[in-house]
This record gives structure tokens, sequence and C-alpha cells, in this order.
């Protein structure tokens, strides 16, 4: 039972402590480069990207992310341009994104909480069995 107990805190603490699990609101470029971006400054409206695009004075920076992560929408609300130090009149999709990595992020977490549990259940099996004799 208490091996039980342990996993599931165990468990418990890995699922509450997500890496990169915040959300961001932003311009996502869909053409190659596939970044989002701040929106900063005044709002104008534009056709640049289609019609009723949002363009923001500001210089646009890019919300970093790690490599192999991706960004995925969890609500859009219509096109923006973007004013990028890589280039102006990217066009793109505000909305507010997650960042989503695979789960090979996780597994040295994995490996190093289940090692942990094997531990601490090998200690106390050893102790059980010298109360015995």
């Amino acid at each position: 039972m208490k091996i039980i107990k342990s996993l599931s805190i165990g468990l418990l603490c890995f699922a509450l402590f997500p890496l990169n699990g915040n959300a961001q609101t932003g311009c996502f470029t869909a053409g190659g480069n596939k970044d989002l971006y701040t929106m900063t400054g005044t709002t104008t409206t534009t056709n640049v990207c289609g019609t009723g695009t949002l363009s923001y004075s500001g210089v646009q920076t890019k919300y970093s992310k790690p490599s192999g992560c991706s960004w995925v929408p969890l609500s859009t609300s219509g096109t923006c341009k973007v004013n990028a130090p890589e280039g102006s009149n990217l066009c793109g999709i505000i909305g507010l994104y997650t960042l989503s990595c695979p789960i090979d992020d996780y597994i040295p977490y994995l490996i190093l909480l289940l090692t942990g549990l094997g531990f601490i259940t090998l200690r106390n099996n050893r102790s059980v069995y010298f109360n015995i004799f």
C-alpha cells in the first residue's frame, strides 16, 4: 500500500509541474518560420494580409520556444501583420497559444522518479525481511 501511495504522490507532482505549460497571446505566423510574436503599440487596420488585418505600431519580438516544440492555438480571433526584425509584413493569426512539446522532454524526470521509488521500495523491503529474522 505504501508503494501505491508513493507512486500516486510522485505522479501527482509530475502532473502538477508541466514544462512550459503557460499560454501566450500573440500573432502566429503560419509561414516557414511558424513563430509567435508579441503584439505591441497602437493598433491599425490594414488589408496587407486580408481584409481587417490588425497591424501594430511597435516592433514585435518572438516568444522563445524549445526546439522540437510547436505552438498550438487555444483560440483565434483574426489576422495580423508582424513588424519583426526577420521581416515586415509577415502575415499571421491572432490568438491564444500554448506550447506543445514531445514527451521526450519528460523522460529524464520519469526515470529519476521511478529510480527513487525503486530505491525506496528495495530499502523498505530489506528492512522488513531483517525484522522477521
